[in-house]
């Protein structure tokens, strides 16, 4: 959790490092998480938390699958137990995660959205997922989105507004999740959802 004075707090499972205070012990009492400040939004899901600064960093720690430790990460890396900062994202607005891997997203200060992790359900939104298009280990524009202000990330929809009101998913579209009438398969691009 993210305090208003910019300190994170973290309480529950541990053994993955997920809490980043540098052990790997579970805990129901809230710790504060030393080594960052300045944090004005924490996600976490599958083991994995991640942090944005108000310098728009981005900070993750615990379970390291799917190459979620960006470029700072080696083959024998499967965990991280202390925050470790993406170093190809700067001016980071907005961060959200999804489950069922996990895949991260940042939105930048120009509208740019980034995404990293796997892309088994079309994470990417670049035309491909599964199979060797599962792993995206370094933060990758997704080219088809501009102007974009939030994003959000479910198990394997996504979605994301821009600044002008549109509506964009896609993923999976599991019982018309996504918006559209069309059940596309895993790995198209953004659609815009309409009407909204």
């Amino acid at each position: 959790v993210a305090r208003t004075d910019g300190s994170d707090w973290a309480w529950g499972r541990g053994t993955d490092g997920e809490r980043g205070n540098g052990g790997r012990a579970s805990s129901s009492t809230p710790v504060r998480l030393p080594s960052l400040s300045g944090i004005v939004d924490v996600v976490a899901a599958d083991g994995l938390s991640a942090a944005l600064r108000a310098d728009g960093t981005v900070w993750v720690w615990g379970s390291g699958a799917f190459g979620v430790f960006g470029s700072t990460q080696d083959g024998s890396t499967i965990r991280a137990t202390t925050p470790v900062q993406i170093p190809e994202l700067q001016g980071i607005k907005a961060l959200a995660i999804g489950r069922n891997g996990p895949s991260l997203f940042a939105v930048d200060a120009t509208g740019r959205v980034f995404q990293w992790g796997t892309n088994s359900s079309g994470q990417a939104g670049a035309g491909v997922a599964g199979g060797t298009a599962e792993v995206r280990p370094v933060p990758q524009a997704i080219g088809a989105l501009s102007g974009i202000g939030a994003v959000a990330a479910g198990d394997n929809t996504f979605l994301a507004s821009s600044r002008s009101g549109t509506l964009f998913g896609w993923g999976a579209n599991p019982q018309g999740a996504l918006g559209v009438s069309a059940l596309t398969t895993a790995g198209g691009p953004p659609l815009g959802v309409t009407p909204i």
